[in-house]
């Protein structure tokens, strides 16, 4: 898998799914986020690509509680905090990566138990010290 073909088609999808409830339907039925996940999992060290992902997982699961639940469940959380953990002194990533994570657990107990076994609040904390995640770990919570 190429990653810059990767970086483009995530910040692509993160487009096409901006505020388009039609769009983020669809790219959840076509496996978008599945694909998203992979090519974290895939490209976890390149910045670019993490930060498409995550603002494209962002936009598919805001407003869509099936694909919240179906980013839960294909490993988007380990992918993402993973990202906060990985990039401690990339602040850019860490905000966009726990912003990602709030909108996959807030409203949803199965992911934040699933953040819990993936140690989130610590990745949280962790990048809070380290000048990142923009989130408190008061919102983390909600």
């Amino acid at each position: 898998e190429n990653c810059a073909m990767q970086e483009l088609a995530c910040g692509v999808l993160c487009l096409l799914t901006s505020l388009n409830a039609g769009n983020i339907t669809r790219a959840g039925n076509a496996n978008a986020i599945e694909a998203i996940v992979l090519a974290m999992r895939t490209h976890a060290d390149e910045t670019g690509l993490l930060l498409n992902a995550c603002r494209g997982l962002c936009n598919l699961i805001s407003h869509d509680a099936d694909n919240v639940s179906l980013a839960g469940t294909v490993g988007a959380i380990d992918v993402v905090v993973a990202a906060i953990r990985r990039h401690a002194s990339n602040t850019l990533v860490q905000d966009t990566a726990c912003v990602t994570l709030f909108h996959l657990t807030i409203g949803n107990e199965e992911n934040k138990r699933r953040a819990d076994d993936a140690s989130a609040i610590e990745a949280v904390i962790g990048a809070m010290r380290g000048g990142g995640c923009a989130i408190s770990q008061g919102e983390m919570r909600a």
